[in-house]
C-alpha cells in the first residue's frame, strides 16, 4: 500500500493540491524558459543582422579603396 494513513477525502484533496502546485510550477518554469529562449533568439538575430550590415559596409569600403 502506498499510503501510511487511511485514504479519505482530505488525503486525496491534499495529493491533488500538491500535484496542482507542482504542475503550476512546471508550467511557470517552462513558460519562463520559453520567454528567455525567445529573448535570446531576438538578441542573436539582432547580432547576426548587425554583423551582416558590418560585412556589407566593410565590402563597400574595400571596393572604394581599390
Amino acid at each position: 500500500m502506498f499510503h501510511s494513513r487511511p485514504v479519505n477525502r482530505s488525503v486525496v484533496m491534499e495529493s491533488c493540491g500538491e500535484s496542482l502546485q507542482h504542475h503550476q510550477w512546471i508550467y511557470s518554469h517552462v513558460f519562463d524558459s520559453f520567454s528567455r529562449i525567445q529573448n535570446y533568439k531576438c538578441l542573436i538575430m539582432a547580432m547576426v543582422k548587425e554583423a551582416h550590415l558590418h560585412a556589407i559596409y566593410m565590402t563597400d569600403e574595400l571596393k572604394i579603396a581599390v
